[in-house]
């Protein structure tokens, strides 16, 4: 169930009508959050309250800025790739060394579920 915002603290609804005339802010009883409708649902805010933030998210994720949100979106992927990539390869270092110790001292090598829980 969706009930219009029209008098919040801030005046957030009040002041997102600045940003674009057709906006009405919702609290959707359901769902236990604050959406911002025009003709249809627009965004969900990603906060628990209707504060300035709301303002800077409602600015931010505007269609012109979609191609900054893709790039930006893109870089932290690349991040989390690399991230990952560098993990990995931490790993593999870690067990070419246990296996180049363990066949310098002859001592046969078992891998068992153990062992690889520290990687």
């Amino acid at each position: 169930m969706l009930s219009e915002v029209t008098g919040d603290l801030f005046r957030i609804a009040t002041r997102l009508k600045r940003i674009n005339r057709g906006y009405k802010v919702y609290w959707n009883a359901c769902d236990q959050r604050f959406e911002v409708h025009t003709k249809g649902l627009e965004f969900i805010v990603p906060y628990n309250e209707l504060d300035c933030r709301t303002l800077e998210y409602a600015l931010r994720t505007r269609r012109e800025n979609a191609d900054d949100i893709v790039a930006e979106t893109n870089a932290h992927n690349v991040n989390i790739n690399n991230s990952a990539r560098k993990s990995v390869e931490h790993a593999t270092s870690r067990l070419a060394d246990m296996l180049d110790f363990a066949k310098s001292t002859g001592h046969p090598v078992t891998f068992t579920k153990n062992n690889l829980k520290e990687f």
